[in-house]
């Protein structure tokens, strides 16, 4: 729905700045961590709620979020910059073990699809307002935008790359990132 960017007190301009930063990863993350370890950067790993108070420590002096995100936990208070191009897609799912699912009729089933699939809708596009919201009030606070050097840039677009087929058969399944892969080119192919 959204996409997560580099926030930091510090000025990161380069690759090699974000590398010495000292950048929040989610506590158990492992594919943030992966791609961290991909980009020479050692993050913090903590929990969400630890976050704000490491930033006003200077436990940590960078983390990622959306702007909407950065706003809701405040975390918008403690830094400066937010670094461009965003670093990874946010989504999220409701999840229901196959065992509690049969153990619902099919007219139950389906009630909760058609429920799902309606809020879902109407939550993703609230959050789509906000989030364009959030971005001019983080401007006027001060935050101020570093874009990366197209060097960089396409460097870690060809690390993403190369990191996404190393963890095929370890975080996902070498079938789910060919679908996965086959739907985007479909997606691009008919959104030019």
């Amino acid at each position: 729905i959204r996409w997560n960017v580099i926030f930091s007190k510090l000025p990161l301009r380069t690759m090699q700045d974000a590398a010495r930063a000292k950048m929040w990863q989610w506590q158990g993350d492992t594919l943030v961590q992966a791609m961290f370890k991909t980009f020479d950067i050692s993050p913090v790993p903590l929990a969400l709620p630890d976050v704000l108070p490491s930033l006003q420590s200077g436990l940590i002096d960078a983390c990622y979020n959306t702007p909407l995100g950065m706003l809701a936990l405040q975390w918008f208070t403690r830094v400066k910059y937010r670094v461009l191009p965003a670093i990874t897609r946010v989504i999220g799912a409701l999840v229901v073990t196959r065992h509690q699912w049969q153990k619902l009729s099919p007219d139950q089933q389906a009630l909760v699809k058609e429920t799902v699939r309606t809020y879902v809708a109407k939550a993703t596009a609230s959050v789509r307002q906000y989030e364009q919201k959030a971005l001019p009030l983080l401007v006027s606070s001060g935050i101020e935008d570093i874009s990366l050097p197209p060097d960089d840039v396409n460097h870690l677009r060809q690390r993403s790359e190369q990191l996404r087929q190393e963890l095929a058969g370890k975080l996902y399944s070498q079938a789910l990132l060919s679908r996965v892969l086959a739907l985007r080119d479909q997606y691009r192919q008919a959104n030019p």
